[in-house]
Order: structure tokens, then sequence, then C-alpha cells
């Protein structure tokens, strides 16, 4: 049952991650891992078979004997309590990891990306051949043709191009106001785009104008700029008719602010960046589509390679998604390590409440005749009630207060993978002890709801 349930588990996940895991493809369950598991399975469970049969000498057996008739066999099994302490703080360590990412991925899905209606944005690549298209005037002449003929499709709003989809990074630069390179920007996001590129993704033109079609017919040296970079070269200053540096002869004229586009992914600073007209340096070859649509944009996957096969049908079209999905991909890892969190954290559960359940319902067994004796002198059932949950509040409570102790020390592990959300949580780590106790709680309900329906003579006479 391991075996099958690891693979379709691991084939599942990759399915699911696949397209945003590294190497992906090689992910699978081997020989190697398959005998390791077994190997490990059976070296537990043959140890942890040992274990009683080590304790049963021939006058621990006669003292067992003795101490049956008197029943209490929880309060002389200290090794079965430490072992249920033992899982309940471990599934609150892995409980608590499958929080703290959990609530990490909410506060990623708040973001403001920067775009506007990420489920009708059509995203796909073009490359064009160097042997078929040389620099400048083919290439920029194809994606205009490519362009008017994507928005002649019906459904279609704005169609755009540029050097590499938001959310995916970029080629960076640095760049400093004209005539003062004292004030220079590092890691700058430059990019190529055409007419329609701002209306495809819906970002807006905060002060200044937009690029006019003269300036992308001709590729005029302006330039737009992004309200951080903005704000790191001219600070305190209108940028609007200032140029910038590094780029062409009296540098790229600014002639308007847009708003801020994440540019490597939901978790990452909004870098600084500039764009300018696609047809300034003779085009880019490989480039990204962005094409707005009313409706779904999946169905107009067909339309757009008809578009492009009619003017190269040699041409491929490759990466088509939806802008949604690029955002999903983007935080493939952190949803992966979510997944496989909630996972372990669904069977640690799982796990602590069985053994909570087996351990309680063996000690209500072994003490039916003592429990029995309360029930026969008048105690209520409400009383042995209180004082089974109280024995499975003995095991639950410091398993919690462990279990807390080492996910506050081990949760700095998980830094790395958690977005605005610190390590040590309180809300988090209260949410996840609440759940444990009450998983804890449940399971050890059964056993002393079963106690409180035992008949006081039949437990008596069965000693």
């Amino acid at each position: 049952m391991g075996v099958v349930a690891a693979i379709g588990g691991t084939d599942l996940l990759v399915s699911l991650y696949g397209g945003s895991l590294a190497r992906a493809e090689q992910i699978d369950l081997n020989g190697t891992v398959l005998a390791f598991s077994l190997s490990v399975s059976l070296l537990v469970g043959v140890g942890v078979g040992l274990v009683p049969l080590l304790r049963a000498r021939p006058q621990r057996l006669y003292d067992a004997l003795k101490e049956g008739a008197r029943g209490s066999s929880l309060r002389s099994s200290r090794l079965g309590r430490s072992l249920v302490i033992t899982e309940v703080a471990l599934a609150l360590v892995i409980v608590a990891g499958a929080g703290l990412l959990m609530n990490s991925m909410s506060r990623l899905q708040d973001v403001d990306l920067g775009l506007a209606d990420l489920d009708h944005m059509l995203t796909f690549q073009i490359s064009l051949p160097e042997a078929k298209y040389e620099s400048g005037e083919p290439v920029v002449g194809f994606f205009e043709a490519l362009s008017s003929d994507l928005e002649r499709i019906p459904g279609v709003e704005a169609v755009g191009f540029v050097n590499r989809l938001p959310l995916l990074g970029g080629w960076n630069t640095r760049v400093s106001p004209w005539g003062d390179p004292e004030r220079e920007a590092n890691f700058v996001s430059y990019r190529p785009v055409t007419a329609g590129y701002f209306e495809a993704l819906g970002v807006p033109l905060v002060s200044g104008r937009w690029l006019d079609a003269t300036e992308f017919a001709d590729g005029t040296a302006s330039a737009l700029v992004n309200e951080t970079l903005a704000r790191q070269l001219f600070a305190g200053e209108d940028p609007i008719g200032q140029g910038i540096s590094r780029w062409v002869e009296g540098g790229l004229r600014v002639i308007g602010v847009v708003g801020d586009v994440k540019g490597g992914g939901p978790d990452r600073p909004t870098p600084p960046a500039f764009y300018f007209p696609f047809a300034l340096f003779g085009g880019e070859r490989a480039a990204a589509a962005i094409v707005r649509t009313a409706g779904d944009p999946t169905a107009l996957v067909p339309d757009v390679r008809r578009a492009v096969a009619r003017l190269d049908p040699e041409l491929p079209v490759y990466e088509i998604r939806t802008m949604r999905e690029v955002a999903r991909q983007r935080m493939g890892t952190r949803r992966f390590a979510m997944s496989l969190f909630g996972v372990f954290a669904g069977l640690a559960l799982l796990l602590g409440a069985i053994g909570i359940y087996g351990v309680m319902s063996f000690s209500v067994a072994q003490r039916s005749r003592d429990l029995g004796v309360r029930l026969a002198l008048g105690a209520g059932r409400g009383s042995v009630m209180r004082m089974v949950l109280g024995e499975g509040g003995r095991l639950i409570g410091p398993g919690i207060v462990i279990g807390l102790l080492v996910a506050l020390a081990s949760g700095r592990l998980l830094e790395s993978l958690l977005f605005e959300v610190s390590a040590v949580d309180p809300l988090t780590y209260g949410a996840v002890a609440v759940v444990l106790a009450a998983v804890g709680l449940g399971a050890t309900y059964v056993p002393a709801y079963r106690a409180t329906r035992m008949d006081p003579l039949t437990s008596i006479r069965s000693e």
C-alpha cells in the first residue's frame, strides 16, 4: 500500500508542479529509493517489535499479572507515553511548517503585480531565425504585421510584444540621468515594447504621455520609466523631459512614468525599469506576446497559430499560456513545498490521532475493572469521561509544548520559503496548537465515551 501510494503521490505532484520544477522529468521512484525505504521500515518495525519482548522477562511477567488485577497500565507504561508525546510533538512541528507556508502563500496571492485581469491575457513566445530575418526592418516588420493580424481576431482587445514577459525577470543594465553619472541606478530592467504593450497588460500611465505611433514607427529615442526608477534617478524632481544615459547619444528622453510591474515574480522586489520603442535598436528576434482578450484566452489559441502560420508556416509558436499560469508557475517552488508539507502534516495528524486513540483505548481496556468499580460505587459517567479525557490531555499537553519549542527553534529553516510571514509567527503557532489539541481530544473522546457506556458488573466479573 505504501509503495502504491508513493508512486501515485509522486506522479500527482509532478503533474501538478512539474512545469515549475527543475529537472522535473527526472523525479521518480527508483529501486534505490524503494530499497532504502523498505529497509528503514523493516528495521523500525523489527526494533519496535523487540521492545516488548525485551521487557517481558519472567519477573516482569509475574509483576504484570499482579498489576493486571489493579489496572493502571497507562501509568506503568512510560515508554508508551513517551512515544505518544514524541509523536504529538513531531506532528506539531510538521503542521506548523505547513501552516507557515500556507500563510505565506495566502499573502502572495494578495500581492499587487501591477497587471490588470490576468485571466484575460494570453502569452506565447516567437523566435525568428537569424538566417531568415535580418535585424532591423525584417524583424520589426514581422512583429508589426503579426500585431495587426492578431488584433483583427474577434475577441482580441490589444496585442503587445516585449523582449521578455513580466514576472520572468529580464536583462538588466545601469543607467543615470543624462549629465549626472553620480546618480546611477543598478540592475535596471530594460524592455523594448510594441505599441499595444501597455494596453495589453493594463499598466496605468502615472504622469506624462504614452509613446505615440510615430515614435514606435521611427524608433525615436524616447522612453517611459516606471515609478521605482523615477524615484531612484529623479527623487524630488520631475522626470518628464529629462534623459537617461548609456543607450544612445544624448540619452533616452523620458516622456512618461508608468505604474510598477513585478519583474521577477510576486515575491521579488519591484525592479526599476524603462521601456523604449521596439524598433529603436532593430527589434528583438526572440519576443514574447501578450494578447488581451474579452473572453477565455485559451479559446483563441487556434486563431493565434493560424495568424503566425499565414506570415511564416515554418515558425513555431511555443510556451502558450495565460498570464495567470505564468504567475502560478513563478510560485511553483513555494506551492510544491506547501503541498508536500500539507501532505506530511495530514499524515502526521492522522498518525498522532491513531497513537493517542490506541494508547487510550488500551488504557481503558486494561482499567475496565477500576472504571467498573467507580461506576458501581456511584461515580457519574461525566466524571469518568473527564478522567479519561484528562489522561489524554496529559499526553497531548506535553507533546504540544515540546513541539512548539522544537518548531520555534527550527522554523528559521523555512525562512527562504516564507513571504511577509515571520518564522516565529505567533498566530500560526497558536492556531496549530489548537488544531492539534482538538485532534488529540477527538481521538481520546472515542475510548472515553466507550468507558462511560460499559456495564459495571460485566467489567468487574471479567477480571
